[in-house]
């Protein structure tokens, strides 16, 4: 038989046309599969495995495949796959047919693999971007215990400090930004304390502080 065609019974008088996602060389007994991570949709392919197409990324092809079969929603796949992988916990993918996973962004999480959308954070709580869970507390929040989870009940709102400090993404009582000519006695307070005025009763030189001096 010449390229492109098989036959595998002996004695016959014609030769078989090599089928979609199979190649077939001179004298061939039987059709030879496109490789994994390739697919042809021709008959008659002569070329050798030259001449099957590759993968797309965001696609799969199996051992003799015909067309490319788009990666499931919450998977991806790099060129030349012949599997698509689940997204990693921290990443998800919410369309077909993608060749990477995104990153939670901050304030969301994905806490197992193979996520098509990212969660949101409770209340009061947040999360760095790429988080498998939530382990700070949002702008606007301290968390009380420097070594506590951060729950809607152990982030605390910074509004009675309004004007005297602030609370940025994962503050804690620790790292409360004190605004200028204020102070408290130590990092684990927020007894927030205004300097006293330059020439008063109590003449000081206090310029504001965090306590962690």
């Amino acid at each position: 038989c010449a390229a492109g065609e098989y036959q595998a019974n002996p004695g016959q008088t014609a030769c078989v046309t090599c089928p979609r996602g199979f190649y077939c060389e001179e004298r061939a007994v039987a059709p030879t599969a496109c490789p994994a991570g390739t697919w042809s949709n021709v008959t008659g392919s002569a070329l050798g495995a030259e001449g099957c197409n590759e993968c797309r990324a965001g696609y799969l092809c199996e051992i003799g495949s015909t067309v490319e079969t788009p990666c499931e929603a919450g998977t991806s796949s790099a060129n030349r796959s012949s599997q698509c992988t689940r997204c990693a916990a921290g990443t998800s993918q919410p369309a077909e047919g993608q060749p990477s996973c995104a990153l939670c962004a901050e304030g969301k999480y994905a806490a197992n693999r193979g996520m098509q959308e990212c969660s949101p954070c409770l209340a009061r709580t947040s999360s760095a971007a790429g988080a498998s869970s939530c382990t700070a507390c949002s702008a606007g929040f301290y968390l009380a215990t420097a070594d506590a989870t951060a729950t809607e009940e152990t982030c605390l709102p910074c509004a009675p400090f309004t004007g005297k400090a602030s609370c940025g993404h994962n503050t804690t009582v620790e790292t409360i930004v004190l605004a200028a000519n204020y102070w408290r006695l130590s990092t684990r307070t927020v007894d927030i304390k205004v300097c006293p005025e330059e020439g008063g009763v109590d003449d000081s030189a206090c310029l504001g502080g965090g306590g962690d001096d």
